[in-house]
């Protein structure tokens, strides 16, 4: 047997029969990929998984296949209990089992799954030492039903659910859980970074080329048989209830991974943001069941530091007492990750004061007659008066239903309804779907009101924008700044940066630009602030803190027609690598940049509007020269060293604060004249040199000497086609004025300066003479 399978990253790039690999494989991949969550992705980088909240792009994929950053995908959607792929991950703990075990492991349990009508397809993992199972369904399955019979397969096989490794006995299963209230978790797809199919049948347990699935099918599985869920059970503590559903809901929050590694140390993290911390809060908060203990397991188990044996060990030990730790410690840690969807809880007044959960509606269907809201319905003439159905009856229920009591709400912002808070028809807290018009259209037909689908369409979205609200002005307008300055220094204190007088002007402006842009949509704010770095040192982290639930870390395609339309909901946009820009791309992204409103159609909309800007942009960048023109003062490069991530993470609500302040004190956010001096100073070290440099110096530096006959003269127009080769056919189709500064700047560069006008072959011209 083959046991070395960890060599380097594999690269599915090369033909096949003429056929580009990678997009056979792209083809191949589809089955998997349409049986998963298609509005958003995950992303395996060097600060951690994250979650990419668009849908996955051809690109993305491709550049997976042949050797760039793995991506994942998503088995459940969000508000579903229901999945059509599972996954049993076989770790093999960095390499504490041998790839012999871990692949006979694996073979076993692919055996034991085949006599339940399950078809593993197997896969050697992305880092090169674990395998992956992957199952999959042609119709949608109960989530804990599945994750319930591959428990059993495991333990079959004397393994269990968990995420310590094969060493350890044990196998992580995807999902993760019975129910997803937002992302969930993602597995990494097949064939990125060292991954590569397995043949699970074969006694050698090699891997094989990605070829060798071209010419296989993905297999579905036999249909789980439904399993009952035991119901969850409300715990009280200390006087405190709550349900384990929305134990998971805030549990769901907290990433717990790569950069937001919770500290696993005995001592308590920052406002109870810990391991040992957030375990004792679960605890109280589920009564110290088992169901509590899975819970967070699933939490902690995002991190590569967690160990089940140690929650094992203490979750018996915890006491309930009053005071300490308690719910309020979890709701606390949610809340700063994840703002906006703990602010539209408590928006929604689903949790008082004291953390209790509000009552149950007596009667969810109770005829509308008996509803006192019905006596000021429009209704029909004669004798038998009925409602009449129309927008405005929807409306008028939706209004004083008190089901609907801040239920939804149009998010002006992010352009969209948003569900605020939990609530009886389970519609997940969140972006309002299509499908909720459905719901709602169910509730007033059983109540005895006939509306059709447009009129409760129409009427949630009259009654949402009566309610608007906007989450990041709520969010800067709530904040109250305790006095210390901090902004001029963040880019020191938090960056690692070299105070200067230009990074303290920048870091600050452009702090406050983006409170501008906030709180009045469409100021000019046409600059973006640029991190330069070595990779791997959390440059994109720092926007991703400061941004929160409103960062975006890519720069939609602007050469796409609904690109302004993806710019609706973030505040703060990571553009791409700015060294990986050709000169061609440069131009059109500045003039995106500086828009301060941009007009389009809506995907669904029937009028183009205007939408003032609201977001501000970063960039990151690994290069030193990635400027390609003269025109730079868009971009404020800093070039930063050790960044402090927890800091800026504890600090990262006052900075804004602070930012709010000196914007409502009138402070300006952007350059003075001499701040704009130092700009274009930092800016001019970062161009870099012109591709037709060196061609031009080789080609000067040829010249004979000669330069007395009217045709040795150096003129732009000899430079193009001696030196750069242009035909003289195409010299007209191309842009003389961009062509006529790239040759001035060469010259330039190498000492050369315009003389006085002479005519050349009938033709006025300056010379270059040095």
């Amino acid at each position: 047997m083959n046991s070395t399978p960890t060599q380097d990253v594999v690269k599915h790039s090369h033909t096949v029969d003429g056929t580009d690999l990678a997009h056979d494989l792209l083809k191949w991949i589809e089955p998997l990929r349409r049986r998963m969550r298609s509005d958003i992705h995950g992303r395996k980088t060097a600060d951690g998984q994250k979650c990419a909240r668009r849908p996955l792009s051809d690109r993305a994929l491709l550049a997976h296949f042949s050797g760039g950053e793995p991506v994942g995908l998503y088995p459940m959607a969000k508000g579903s209990s229901e999945t059509q792929v599972g996954v049993l991950d076989f770790d093999s703990h960095r390499g504490a089992t041998p790839w012999s075990e871990m692949f006979t492991t694996a073979q076993r349990v692919a055996l034991r799954a085949a006599a339940f009508g399950l078809v593993a397809h197997a896969f050697r993992s992305s880092g090169g030492r674990g395998v992956h199972l992957i199952f999959m369904w042609d119709v949608p399955q109960h989530a804990y039903s599945v994750r319930e019979l591959l428990r059993e397969i495991l333990h079959a096989e004397g393994l269990s659910s968990g995420t310590t490794g094969v060493v350890n006995g044990q196998v992580e299963i995807f999902p993760k859980s019975d129910f997803c209230f937002d992302c969930g978790n993602f597995f990494v797809l097949p064939l990125g970074g060292k991954s590569l199919p397995l043949d699970i049948e074969d006694i050698d347990d090699a891997p094989l080329p990605s070829e060798w699935l071209l010419g296989r099918d993905w297999v579905a599985s036999a249909h789980v048989p439904l399993r009952e869920r035991p119901a969850p059970r409300a715990m009280s503590v200390d006087g405190l209830t709550m349900d384990l559903k929305r134990v998971r809901a805030y549990l769901d929050l907290i990433p717990n991974s790569g950069a937001d590694d919770l500290p696993f140390g005995e001592g308590s993290g920052e406002g109870g943001r810990a391991y040992l911390d957030l375990m004792i809060a679960t605890h109280r908060a589920t009564g110290g069941s088992e169901e509590g203990m899975a819970l967070y397991a699933e939490m902690a188990g995002r991190s590569a530091k967690f160990r089940m044996e140690d929650l094992e060990h203490r979750w018996p030990s915890i006491t309930p007492r009053e005071g300490g730790i308690t719910v309020r410690t979890l709701i606390a840690a949610a809340r700063h990750y994840a703002p906006e969807a703990v602010a539209a809880i408590e928006l929604a007044g689903v949790v008082d004061e004291f953390d209790t959960m509000a009552p149950v509606p007596i009667s969810l269907y109770a005829n509308y007659q008996g509803r006192p809201w019905s006596r000021q319905l429009m209704k029909t003439e004669g004798k038998n008066p009925r409602p009449l159905c129309n927008e405005a009856n929807a409306a008028w229920a939706l209004r004083n239903e008190p089901l609907f009591d801040k239920l939804f709400a149009y998010n002006t912002f992010s352009d969209r309804v948003d569900v605020l808070r939990a609530n009886d028809f389970g519609l997940p807290v969140g972006e309002w779907k299509d499908g909720h018009d459905l719901v709602l259209l169910e509730w007033f037909q059983r109540i005895g009101l006939q509306f059709n689908h447009t009129q409760v369409e129409r009427a949630v979205n009259i009654v949402a924008a009566e309610r608007a609200y906007n989450p990041v002005q709520d969010y800067l307008r709530g904040l109250v700044w305790d006095g210390t300055l901090r902004l001029d220094t963040w880019l020191r204190d938090y960056v690692g940066a070299e105070q200067t007088a230009y990074k303290r002007a920048v870091g600050s402006r452009w702090m406050i630009g983006a409170v501008a842009r906030a709180l009045l949509p469409g100021a000019k704010m046409d600059n973006a602030l640029i991190f330069e770095g070595a990779q791997g040192k959390f440059k994109s982290t720092v926007f991703d803190v400061l941004g929160g639930a409103w960062f975006q870390d890519t720069c939609p395609d602007i050469g796409r027609k609904d690109a302004l339309e993806n710019l609706r909901g973030a505040w703060i946009i990571e553009m791409g690598e700015l060294s990986a820009m050709r000169a061609a791309e440069i131009e059109p992204m500045k003039q995106f940049i500086a828009a301060r409103q941009d007009r389009y159609r809506p995907s669904y909309g029937r009028r183009a509007a205007n939408y003032p800007r609201t977001c501000v942009f970063a960039g990151t960048t690994n290069g030193e020269k990635y400027l390609k023109d003269d025109e730079n003062r868009r971009f404020w490069p800093v070039s930063v060293g050790t960044i402090d991530i927890q800091a800026l993470r504890r600090d990262r609500d006052q900075l804004w604060a602070e930012a709010v302040h000196r914007f409502n004190a009138g402070e300006q956010w952007w350059l003075n004249a001499a701040e704009t001096v130092d700009a274009v100073g930092e800016q001019a070290a970062r161009k870099a040199d012109d591709d037709w440099l060196p061609i031009i110096a080789a080609w000067l530096a040829n010249l004979d000497g000669d330069f007395e006959g009217i045709d040795s003269h150096i003129t732009n127009a000899r430079i193009k086609t001696d030196a750069l080769r242009i035909p003289i056919s195409e010299l007209g189709r191309r842009d003389a004025d961009k062509d006529g500064k790239r040759i001035r700047y060469v010259m330039e560069t190498l000492g050369y300066q315009r003389g006085k006008q002479i005519r050349v072959n009938g033709v006025p011209d300056r010379p270059w003479l040095k």
